[in-house]
């Protein structure tokens, strides 16, 4: 069996995670920068060996909230309390845009099946859909009547399905950036999904 790798960090963590092949470990600790302001620096490392990995230096101003790996793991999305989504180059930790704007922290993102195309997730009560390379946003803010959670792609990548802290479930269509169906309660899909049809 092999040892525990030990991950060294000189400040508090606040947030760890694998890659989806499960070889990359990004973990974020917390560093005071001003007497009222904190910043995450981000680190990622070989999950076998215990090696650091980024060579630049990874930072989110005030706290990582969430993070999300590309499908081929090559790149990295993070999610900050600072209202901005950065991606970043997940082997030498190099920042691929500039920070990804919402009016509201950032608690949710999550690339598509193809890797061509990432959501996020704000405390603002939108998502928005970006580039997954450039960061261009491919749609305007979806907006929603509260936070958004969470988000998934329909198998033919032409619509977005979002969720949203008060149980909402809405389906969007990503070519206009318009809604197909009205919010509605989970629970309510659920027993739809579930409920024997009834005879006549």
């Amino acid at each position: 069996v092999q040892p525990p790798i030990s991950l060294p960090h000189s400040n508090d963590l606040t947030y760890v995670s694998f890659s989806r092949d499960g070889r990359t470990v990004i973990t974020a600790c917390e560093r005071r920068v001003a007497p009222s302001s904190m910043q995450n620096d981000i680190f990622l490392w070989d999950a076998e060996t215990g090696r650091q990995i980024n060579s630049n230096s990874m930072t989110h101003p005030f706290r990582l909230l969430y993070a999300a790996f590309s499908p081929d793991n090559r790149r990295l999305l993070t999610c900050g309390f600072d209202f901005t989504a950065r991606l970043w180059d997940a082997h030498t930790g190099q920042p691929l845009t500039g920070p990804l704007r919402h009016r509201e922290q950032v608690g949710f993102g999550a690339f598509s099946p193809d890797g061509k195309s990432f959501v996020t997730g704000s405390w603002d009560r939108t998502a928005r859909v970006w580039d997954g390379f450039t960061g261009a946003p491919l749609t305007p803010p979806l907006q929603h009547k509260s936070t958004v959670i969470g988000a998934r792609w329909s198998s033919d990548l032409k619509r977005l399905e979002t969720v949203t802290a008060d149980d909402d479930f809405q389906v969007w269509d990503l070519a206009s950036g318009l809604p197909l169906t009205p919010p509605r309660k989970i629970q309510d899909i659920s027993d739809e999904v579930i409920a024997p049809s009834s005879s006549t």
